[in-house]
């Protein structure tokens, strides 16, 4: 069954360029910048690194990594993405194979901020990482602002097609 995605509001995007040498360490940096900009709630980082160590979100695409780090929407204050691309790779657990690690530079970071709402926005992200022109854009970032507008014109055309 189809989720109705039509009352979905269009998140705003932002980009991030950080220097975390943790996983923990990049989800605080990202947690301060939603906590100031009033998108998520004060608990959010503590939140996010719950649900991590419960359910990993490390992806391996073809020819690259990136997680997809999201939390219940209680914590959400605003639907938004945060396209975080680190200087140097992370540990994130995989999310099919939580065992193994994955090094990840580039998280995309969920704020959905309606729970019957978070499956489309996960739909949508799965179909741009079957995409190889989104897999080597992951790869050879070092600015998180390709990736946001990447992310940024697929939704679109989808919002286009009646998806968003």
């Amino acid at each position: 069954m189809k989720a109705d995605d039509s009352s979905v509001n269009f998140p705003q995007i932002y980009s991030l360029r950080t220097s975390c040498s943790t996983t923990d360490e990049l989800f605080r940096e990202v947690g301060l910048l939603m906590v100031g900009e009033e998108i998520v709630a004060k608990d959010f980082v503590s939140a996010l690194i719950k649900r991590e160590e419960q359910f990993p979100t490390g992806l391996q695409l073809d020819g690259a990594t990136v997680a997809m780090p999201h939390v219940d929407a209680r914590f959400s204050l605003k639907t938004a993405i945060v396209v975080a691309v680190n200087d140097a790779p992370v540990d994130f657990r995989r999310m099919d194979d939580p065992e193994k690690m994955l090094a990840v530079r580039v998280a995309i970071f969920l704020v959905i901020n309606d729970a019957t709402k978070q499956v489309v926005f996960l739909s949508r992200l799965s179909h741009m990482f079957a995409d190889q022109n989104f897999s080597r854009l992951v790869n050879t970032s070092d600015d998180p602002e390709p990736v946001a507008q990447y992310l940024k014109t697929v939704l679109e055309e989808e919002r286009g097609e009646g998806y968003a």
